[in-house]
């Protein structure tokens, strides 16, 4: 799947959008404006635009749009509930992708799968070295320990460790 950088995001502007919309729509079913002000404080906002833009999936969509005259390439992003709940790993075993005639998304498995196996997708492209990796998956506020990233650190896996010894 296509990636998208960050890095220009203005999230002080995103901030203050997402908290006057808020503030509107809760305003208008909630009389008491000290519950309204706790409810959008900046750290509630400041987390909810964290939770969207961690979750959210990029879409390119080919549509016909008249404003175009023809076809368009629209450049999206949503979240989607399935999705987001997959955890990453640089060695997945499943990929999200998009059905090019609707954009919607899949999920596709990568090997066999045991039963009981997380399912993990990939959040940035696997085939970068460890630092790099660990530099774009900084974007996602952890430190990945899949087992790529641990044997490149050099730390052996309890798995590996007794596979190699015998």
């Amino acid at each position: 799947p296509h990636t998208a950088e960050v890095a220009d995001f203005d999230v002080s502007s995103a901030t203050a959008l997402l908290s006057g919309e808020l503030r509107g729509a809760i305003a208008e079913h909630l009389s008491d404006e000290e519950l309204t002000a706790t409810l959008v404080s900046s750290d509630t906002v400041s987390l909810l635009l964290g939770q969207l833009m961690l979750n959210a999936q990029s879409l390119t969509i080919a549509a016909f749009v008249p404003q175009c005259e023809g076809l368009c390439v629209l450049k999206a992003a949503g979240v989607c509930v399935l999705q987001s709940s997959f955890n990453h790993s640089c060695v997945p075993n499943c990929a999200v992708g998009s059905l090019k005639e609707d954009s919607t998304l899949t999920v596709t498995t990568l090997r066999e799968i045991s039963a009981g196996e997380e399912l993990c997708i990939s959040y940035i492209d696997c085939s970068l070295p460890l630092a790099s990796r660990q530099e774009k998956l900084m974007h996602y506020l952890f430190v990945c320990e899949c087992p790529k990233c641990l044997e490149q650190r050099g730390i052996q896996l309890e798995g590996h460790k007794a596979q190699t010894s015998s």
